[in-house]
Parts: structure tokens; C-alpha cells; sequence
């Protein structure tokens, strides 16, 4: 199958949610790092996990959680249907 950092659900959603974690922002943050193939794994990967446990009727969501880590202390952000196929 393949893996996904985390899957969600509340109410009638489910979330997709790559973590993506960067020691400094040279380079780049983490959010860039998810580029067309990583998007296109992640779609292919919640496709099968869909379709294993027959879910249906459900909105679905990609999203992305980005941590920075910067002089010894850690920053995150929250980007919701930030994937490219939303």
C-alpha cells in the first residue's frame, strides 16, 4: 500500500496530513518539499485506503503539517488543502 503520516476523521471528513519536518528553512520549508510526485504518492496511497475500507460520502482533505526546527526550539504551522488536487 504504501504509508501517510496521518489520517484523520471528525464528523463526515477525513484528513490526509503529511508531516514534514526541517532542522533549518535553508532549504526550503516543508511545504515545498511536497512536490507533484510526493502529492501524487499520497493521492494514490489515500485512494487504496479509501477503497479498502469502503468509505464513502466523505469530504476529503490533504493536508500538510510543516515543523521548523530553529535554534533548538520548534515552530509549526497547519496548512489545510494545501495538496494540489483539492
Amino acid at each position: 500500500m504504501g504509508e501517510i503520516d496521518i489520517i484523520a476523521k471528525k464528523d463526515n471528513s477525513l484528513y490526509f496530513i503529511e508531516v514534514k519536518l526541517r532542522n533549518y528553512s535553508y532549504y526550503g520549508n516543508g511545504v515545498e518539499a511536497v512536490d507533484k510526485a510526493k502529492q501524487k504518492h499520497i493521492l494514490n496511497v489515500a485512494k487504496q485506503y479509501i477503497a479498502f475500507n469502503k468509505i464513502k460520502n466523505a469530504e476529503i482533505n490533504f493536508d500538510v503539517i510543516e515543523i521548523t526546527r530553529y535554534k533548538g526550539r520548534y515552530y509549526g504551522r497547519y496548512y489545510r488543502k494545501m495538496l494540489g488536487w483539492q
